[in-house]
């Protein structure tokens, strides 16, 4: 696949989209052979992964006004915040390619409360 991307690079009239298309291609095959290395690993941590994302909704949910900084929700589940931000976007992803972040989660949990509050009278 290397010398398919070099050959495109090299030539007369390199074609954009094939050399990208060449490069992700490399890219994804090299990280597909990493991925495959780890796939045990993952299997073990998706559940501990799914506990803290689940957690970390719980956590925001319990006071929707309460301003929390992923330092302080990390904390909170013995995480780093790098880490419970990543496995959130993740564990999240249900119908957005992306996830949801838990200020997401935040605001929606406020915007309930105060339609709830404004229903109430």
């Amino acid at each position: 696949m290397a010398h398919l991307l070099v050959r495109y690079l090299r030539g007369p009239h390199p074609d954009p989209l094939l050399a990208e298309e060449a490069a992700v291609s490399l890219v994804l095959r090299t990280l597909g052979s990493a991925d495959a290395a780890r796939a045990g690993q993952a299997r073990r941590s998706g559940r501990a992964h799914r506990e803290l994302a689940e957690a970390a909704k719980a956590e925001l949910a319990a006071d929707p006004g309460r301003s929390l900084t992923l330092e302080q929700l990390g904390r909170l589940r013995h995480s780093s915040a790098f880490h419970v931000a990543r496995v959130f976007r993740t564990e999240t992803r249900f119908s957005n390619e992306f996830g949801v972040t838990p200020s997401q989660v935040r605001d929606e949990g406020r915007i309930r409360a105060l339609l709830e509050a404004a229903v109430r009278g």
